[in-house]
């Protein structure tokens, strides 16, 4: 992906289980799937998770299923006699250090609602020590994780990130449903999290939606297909 069209903002109208963990199946648009294309230090992935997704999730959490994939580029392949690939992070090394940290968190498989947490939590202290100790992560697993597996995870969102026509990545935070591509919903998402997801969600919804009964019939959430 051209570097230049990767701008980290908070757009006006408004980003994985990246690991092995085990996500329910979508029976009958039972759960609406949620992709969320984030880095540790976007403002505007920051901005998103800590006053959009974070305040509504545990009104929706029975009906939604979150992957996290975490944004950066490779730089250059593995060369010979280097111990990981390298990365290339919008805000620096330290950013790809910190998408390393919560790829290693999320290999511990704490659960959707922990996950949440603690991407919460990092995104608004970057203080890891406490975010671990407050939700209940070994830090033990956490180390060995970042030292033998680390660089791993990260590739491993890679081959997710590669999936996605480039174009669609110039921006984070980025947001695809169900594995449908529609960028309208994204950007509606950003700062109409809500709205956007309760618009999507079979019957009965989740008593969060019902507190606000207008959107539903909104034109903005009329499906363009």
């Amino acid at each position: 992906m051209n570097r230049h069209f990767l701008s980290c903002v908070i757009f006006i109208l408004g980003f994985i289980m990246v690991t092995a963990t085990i996500i329910p199946r979508i029976d009958g648009n039972e759960f609406l799937k949620i992709s969320i294309f984030f880095s540790s230090m976007c403002p505007g992935s920051k901005d998103f998770i800590t006053r959009h997704l974070y305040p509504t999730y545990k009104g929706l959490r029975s009906k939604i299923v979150i992957e996290w994939v975490l944004y950066q580029e490779e730089s250059n392949p593995i060369i010979p006699n280097d111990d990981h690939p390298k990365f290339y992070c919008e805000h620096g090394p330290k950013e790809c250090d910190f998408n390393r940290y919560i790829a290693c968190a999320l290999h511990q498989r704490k659960g959707q609602d922990r996950d949440v947490n603690f991407i919460n939590c990092v995104m608004l202290t970057f203080d890891f020590d406490k975010c671990l100790r407050e939700l209940g992560y070994k830090r033990s697993q956490f180390q060995i994780c970042i030292r033998n597996q680390g660089y791993s995870l990260l590739s491993y969102h890679m081959q997710k990130i590669n999936r996605v026509k480039p174009k669609r990545l110039r921006y984070l935070p980025a947001v695809i449903y169900n594995d449908n591509d529609n960028e309208n919903k994204d950007f509606l998402s950003l700062n109409k999290f809500l709205d956007t997801v309760c618009h999507q969600l079979k019957a009965p919804l989740p008593d969060e939606c019902h507190k606000r009964r207008d959107i539903l019939e909104h034109p903005l959430y009329v499906d363009e297909e």
